[in-house]
């Protein structure tokens, strides 16, 4: 019988440490990501959402020669611009289609999947946190009298 409880054990225990040497390894790359983006920059490119304040969701995209976001409002109002980069590499300056300062970007964290996320977006109407609900830029158009949506 004792033998018995042993092998049970040492078997449990033989789990544990294995369990343990996988969650280690999910941490220990989640957190070199982490020191990663905070000194090279996160991918700022998705969609973000403003689940309390209702300012909108904003969108981000990165191509060669530009980078584009695009705010959309509650009322569905379309805001669109350019952004570019700060010395910070989480840190984005917006300007609005006629190249007028709107506000700044803090990209505050995004995880190693670019499931997860947050953004800081501050302009002339204060500041909002918003959460990132996609790992695709989603634009939207007005034609005619219909909002829509166009993916990037």
């Amino acid at each position: 019988m004792k033998t018995w409880t042993l092998r049970i054990s040492l078997a449990l225990l033989g789990l544990l440490a294995i369990v343990g040497i996988i969650f280690s390894f999910g941490a220990v790359q989640e957190l070199t990501f982490l020191k990663e983006g905070s000194v090279n920059g996160f991918k700022i490119d998705d969609s973000y959402s403003d689940h309390k304040s209702g300012l909108g969701d904003p969108s981000f995209h990165t191509e060669d020669t530009s980078s584009r976001w695009q705010l959309v409002d509650t009322k569905q109002n379309i805001t669109n611009g350019t952004f570019e980069a700060t010395e910070d590499p989480n840190i984005f300056l917006l300007k609005d289609t006629e190249g007028n300062e709107y506000g700044v970007a803090h990209l505050a964290y995004a995880s190693g999947k670019g499931d997860q996320g947050c953004l800081y977006l501050k302009n002339k109407s204060g500041t909002a946190l918003f959460d990132k609900v996609s790992k695709h830029s989603k634009f939207y158009e007005i034609r005619g009298k219909d909002v829509v949506t166009v993916y990037s």
